[in-house]
């Protein structure tokens, strides 16, 4: 757990779809919430595959 967040956001709503907006939520650079931000983004980040001999081109 990161700790509470102090977000700001913006409702854009799309002209080409009307009824759908998008939220989009940021926090206010080198903040606390930015960096809890980071920290949870980089849970999210996916590794690269591991190289496995029987996926490896042989030339």
């Amino acid at each position: 757990m990161v700790g509470d967040l102090e977000l700001t956001y913006e409702a854009l709503e799309l002209p080409a779809d009307p009824g759908l907006t998008i939220h989009v939520y940021g926090a206010e650079p080198a903040s606390p919430s930015a960096e809890a931000l980071g920290l949870l983004a980089s849970w999210a980040v996916t590794p690269a595959p591991l190289d496995r001999p029987s996926e490896r081109h042989q030339a």
